[in-house]
């Protein structure tokens, strides 16, 4: 029985070690394991300089956020790199402005540190903790990226700013059709 324990155990460590090395974006989970330094849950940096500008820069995006029909429940943790070999120690590429990943942080790369940028990925931070995280397969495209659109007139990641157009053009349209107090109750429906 014991030993049995102890190889359950060491199969556990041996997944998440694996897991670490492999799967890069995991270590959003502990980012303090990657060279930055977190000011608080929610907010960390690679250099422990820019702290005072990557909070402010969160708290304007978390404003807008919340005033908004996608504001979140809970805060998303959101990573600040400065440098490319900060960026692709969590698996991005350096030239990603920002990710977020499912509903657990946002990693922010040297061209992402701009209101707007962190707006559309706490949009999408919403939605996917709202929705779940595996919502994109159920989730129409013109909808989270229709929303975060509205709310800051900027394209996402691989999506050009004719289609992010579209997309808004879809979610409002979309958007006409719900009461506003059902919003996300009518998303989870589409």
């Amino acid at each position: 029985m014991f030993r049995a324990y102890i190889w359950s155990l060491s199969l556990l460590t041996a997944m998440a070690a694996g897991a670490w090395y492999f799967y890069k974006p995991i270590r959003l989970l502990a980012p303090s394991f990657n060279d930055v330094v977190c000011f608080n849950h929610y907010i960390c940096a690679e250099n422990p300089a820019s702290i005072k500008v990557a909070a402010r820069l969160y708290a304007k995006a978390a404003d807008i956020l919340q005033e908004s029909i996608a504001k979140f429940d809970t805060p998303p943790k959101v990573i600040f790199c400065e440098t490319s070999a900060c960026v692709k120690r969590f698996g991005f590429n350096d030239d990603d402005n920002a990710r977020t990943v499912g509903s657990i942080a946002i990693l922010v790369g040297p061209k992402g540190w701009q209101a707007k940028e962190l707006v559309h990925m706490m949009v999408h931070y919403s939605v996917n903790s709202r929705l779940g995280e595996w919502h994109d397969s159920a989730v129409p495209l013109w909808f989270t990226e229709g929303l975060a659109y509205r709310l800051t007139q900027t394209g996402g990641g691989d999506v050009s700013m004719a289609a992010s157009k579209n997309y808004q053009i879809q979610f409002e349209r979309w958007y006409k059709t719900v009461e506003p107090s059902r919003f996300w109750e009518s998303a989870r429906a589409l």
